[in-house]
């Protein structure tokens, strides 16, 4: 192999050790770390938790004495300054550590370019950008809230070939098969808050809970302007009876009843009023509902129903990835409900555009996944 082969091959191997992080390793980013000598793995590490010490360090001390004249491979430029009590610059000059082979640098303004800076000042090679584009996808979820401060919008819907999430008898039941919903579980344990339409729960009344191994139940963010969710609806049940926070985040607009809010915090929901106030009609300004959100610690919301929410959340703009789980089935009918509801577009150029869309299949269905942004 040449270098830039020998570079991709370790780097390959970096980001897979940086997914071994806990899956709710939020705010922090996933982070690999590789130590070696030409082609020869010496050392490996990665950020096991967010409260865990960096992967480099575990690289270091795999590697021992070994560390010295080798290369270390990252998936993300490291920590500056003192983190948990350890500085990682220092370390990795102490070590000899040679040369650093970086697919990003941290957009995070505490560190963007100066831990690069200080290592390549005492005397260490650096060389960038190796397996970015993959780098990137990794940890989308944290390139976007720090360097936008709002949380990121992943939409999901699952559905029939011909675009339906429910009969017209209003059944929605099995529609995608196992694979597709341990999929939709998986999602659940990676992203911070699951957010619904209160339609949903007058129809389906999920739990919203996850079921993945590791994994751990969202926040449960339900839209509903006029504080409609029924008092003994599942979203209220909790998998962990310890656990402190608040169950559900009831979003409101206009029209909802003290009465009814004071019965709902009763139950267990924090509510947050965020009303449209440009709109005539009583609904949520989603917009401004995000940095709401992330003020209170939430990076990353899943959009899992209804059509309604959906719309609305594409009308927004707030949408920043798309996941679509599509069964090999038809269920037809003009009373059936649609994936996407809301007005949307009039004319076929305004529709809109999906990059770096990717298809693969999940047992018998289709995972179709992009990006808008």
């Amino acid at each position: 192999m040449n270098e830039q082969e020998i570079h991709e091959h370790l780097m390959t191997r970096t980001l897979k050790l940086a997914r071994k992080g806990f899956v709710k390793i939020a705010p922090s980013p996933f982070r690999g770390a590789l130590l070696a000598q030409a082609d020869k793995i010496v050392g490996e590490g990665y950020l096991a938790n967010r409260d865990a010490v960096d992967g480099e360090i575990h690289a270091l001390k795999a590697a021992g004495e070994k560390a010295k004249g080798a290369t270390l491979y990252v998936n993300l430029e490291p920590a500056y300054g003192t983190s948990k009590g350890i500085n990682l610059v220092d370390k990795l000059i102490e070590a000899g550590v040679a040369k650093i082979v970086v697919a990003l640098r941290d957009p995070n303004p505490n560190v963007s370019g100066k831990t690069l800076e200080a290592l390549q000042q005492a005397g260490v090679e650096i060389v960038e950008g190796i397996m970015a584009a993959e780098a990137s996808q990794l940890n989308e979820i944290y390139l976007t809230e720090v360097s936008t401060r709002r949380p990121f919008v992943h939409l999901l819907t699952a559905m029939s070939l011909d675009g339906k999430i429910a009969t017209r008898l209003q059944d929605s039941d099995g529609i995608t098969g196992p694979e597709s919903r341990d999929y939709v579980q998986h999602l659940r344990s990676r992203y911070d808050a699951v957010m619904i339409g209160v339609n949903t729960i007058l129809q389906d009344n999920p739990m919203l809970n996850c079921k993945a191994l590791r994994g751990c139940d969202p926040w449960r963010i339900v839209m509903d302007t006029e504080a409609k969710t029924p008092l003994n609806s599942k979203i209220f049940l909790r998998s962990d009876p310890n656990e402190p926070r608040p169950p559900v985040l009831i979003v409101i607009g206009y029209g909802a009843h003290e009465d009814r809010l004071r019965s709902l915090r009763l139950a267990g929901a924090e509510i947050i009023q965020c009303p449209d106030e440009a709109s005539e009609d009583p609904r949520v300004d989603l917009t401004r509902l995000l940095p709401i959100l992330y003020k209170r610690g939430i990076t990353s919301v899943l959009i899992e129903g209804g059509a309604t929410l959906r719309g609305s959340a594409l009308d927004a703009g707030i949408v920043d990835k798309l996941s679509f789980l599509i069964a090999p089935k038809l269920i037809g009918g003009a009373g059936a409900t649609s994936a996407i509801g809301g007005d949307g577009v009039g004319f076929v150029h305004d529709a809109w555009p999906i990059k770096r869309m990717e298809c693969r299949p999940l047992g018998v269905d289709l995972l179709i996944e992009g990006y808008l942004k």
